[in-house]
């Protein structure tokens, strides 16, 4: 298996990250709150800077679909708006970060960056 930091644009700065997790497979492995805050940037970064005040229904949003599995009426629901307002919402998500939706390897990465984000904001450690 080609490593993850040869075959994409990965800052140095957290590539021993994704290395590691792509060998250990769980973030619960990750030593450094930083590493976790610069993955955590770089994934949903994007999300939260570029949308200003709607940045957060982008990430409930985002949280709600990655939680449902891709699915539409109940990740809906879990947000309160309508299927179509979602997939708008998810489409918004896509351009803000340059990743799909239905790639298996983004909707990990989002899942990841998402747990990094409540572990940060805890301030709990796995």
């Amino acid at each position: 298996m080609a490593s993850l930091v040869g075959e994409m644009s990965i800052p140095r700065a957290y590539a021993s990250f994704v290395n590691r997790v792509e060998r250990e497979g769980a973030i619960r492995f990750v030593e450094e709150d930083e590493a976790l805050r610069l993955f955590r940037e770089s994934v949903l970064g994007p999300i939260e800077s570029g949308e200003g005040e709607y940045g957060g229904e982008l990430l409930r949003s985002l949280e709600a679909f990655i939680e449902q599995n891709g699915q539409w009426e109940r990740a809906a629901r879990m947000v309160y708006c309508h299927r179509h307002t979602l997939r708008y919402r998810m489409r918004k998500v896509e351009e803000l970060t340059g990743r799909d939706l239905s790639s298996s390897f983004d909707r990990m990465e989002f899942w990841l960056a998402l747990r990094a984000r409540q572990l940060l904001a805890a301030g709990t450690r796995p």
